[in-house]
């Protein structure tokens, strides 16, 4: 059969043709069988409240007194390794970073004395002033006051490395694996360094909204665009909007630095599988976060306030106790503490809503 010989006009017309069928064909394969699998992955996709009949993904997990219970049982029952972590975390950040002035303590407590008008007397005064020193030097974590810029990167690889440790603690204890130390944690958790860091940065951009609203507000107070009663509910609610948005893509990341830590999980998978994790439920998990803080909050309020209390009171019978750093180091290893506590309640929480899926 005599092959038809196509004109040059024929021949442009089948070239666009073949380009516009590939291109709708890599648009079908890569765009919306994406998108429709998103969708039905995540159905709710609006800022409409979904009714409660919709609920199709309850968190079938234990209460909240009984998963604080079992964190705490949990590190009851390893409390040499937990412990370890702990002490080993504070020694990391007196020696690379440094521990916090004793001065810088008897000056707050001296503030406090000097400045409350007669507010704090008696013993519920002693508990508001040691709650105010408290308040004041909590952002440092009983390490020095004012970091410069290597210190705070160096607290921030500490933190990192903290979590790591406790999620591959809480891995091979759940998994039954009782012969796992501490060595094998601290030299098995710096593998996925990389991924986490990822997975940090795509937080701290999932934060950028939080920040807006923290520089605006602060910005606002200076100023006089909050006279009116309107403009402040105008501008409080586009505040708690932007919260909101820093809230509710955080949520399913904090989930993600425990899937990356899995061998072979790229960072953007982790995502995408935390973000699956956590669709319908944000808001029930959101709950266990607060719980969780709350109980950080009394552990500090039961433990550090009791201390100041009791360091003011052996100051003002010998001197010699301001030069014991008793404060700083009571809130440093509170402070680490938290961390491992903290981590070990999200990697349980995390297991919990996991096998609950698989049940």
């Amino acid at each position: 059969m005599k092959e038809r010989i196509l004109s040059s006009n024929e021949k442009q017309i089948s070239l666009v043709y073949f380009w516009w069928i590939s291109v709708r064909i890599f648009m079908r394969k890569n765009i919306v069988i994406r998108f429709r699998n998103f969708k039905s992955r995540r159905p709710h996709r609006s800022f409409r409240i979904s009714k409660r009949r919709d609920f199709v993904r309850p968190l079938n997990i234990d209460g909240y007194w009984r998963m604080v219970g079992d964190v705490f049982g949990l590190i009851r029952e390893n409390k040499k390794m937990f412990a370890s972590l702990v002490l080993l975390s504070a020694l990391a950040g007196v020696v690379l970073i440094g521990l916090m002035d004793q001065n810088f303590i008897s000056s707050l407590q001296t503030v406090a004395d000097t400045t409350n008008g007669g507010n704090f007397q008696g013993f519920w005064g002693e508990i508001g002033k040691a709650g105010l020193v408290m308040a004041a030097s909590f952002s440092s974590g009983g390490l020095v006051q004012s970091p410069n810029e290597a210190q705070q990167l160096l607290f921030f690889i500490i933190v990192l490395f903290i979590w790591l440790a406790s999620v591959q603690i809480c891995r091979n204890l759940m998994n039954g694996n009782k012969n796992f130390n501490l060595r094998d944690a601290l030299y098995s958790c710096g593998a996925p360094i990389i991924p986490m860091t990822v997975v940090a940065i795509v937080i701290v951009s999932q934060l950028i909204p939080a920040f807006l609203a923290t520089i605006v507000g602060s910005a606002a107070r200076t100023t006089s665009f909050l006279s009116d009663g309107i403009e402040q509910m105008l501008f409080f609610a586009a505040m708690l909007l932007l919260f909101s948005i820093s809230i509710f893509w955080v949520i399913g990341s904090f989930f993600a630095m425990i899937i990356v830590t899995i061998p072979g999980t790229y960072p953007m998978k982790a995502l995408r599988i935390a973000g699956d994790m956590v669709s319908q439920r944000r808001l029930a998990i959101l709950k266990r976060v607060l719980f969780l803080l709350f109980i950080v909050a009394v552990l500090w309020f039961v433990i550090v306030i009791p201390v100041i209390i009791l360091m003011n009171w052996l100051i003002s019978v010998n001197e010699i106790f301001t030069k014991i750093p008793v404060v700083p180091i009571t809130m440093l290893l509170m402070s680490c503490f938290s961390c491992v506590f903290s981590s070990t309640y999200i990697y349980t929480l995390y297991r919990r809503i996991v096998d609950g899926d698989n049940r």
